[in-house]
């Protein structure tokens, strides 16, 4: 858990992918992860 922590720390870029790996294990989780990711991809995208 702190590695985890620590990651999301230095790596906030990657924080909805390490989301996604954490709790890729139900299926409720998946879907989550992934409709959160596209979303920060718009956000990502119109920053810049």
């Amino acid at each position: 858990m702190c590695i985890i922590f620590t990651l999301l720390l230095f790596n906030q870029n990657n924080t909805v992918y390490l989301h996604l790996v954490t709790n890729s294990f139900s299926p409720e989780s998946l879907f989550t992860s992934q409709y959160s990711y596209k979303n920060f991809r718009i956000l990502n995208s119109s920053s810049y």
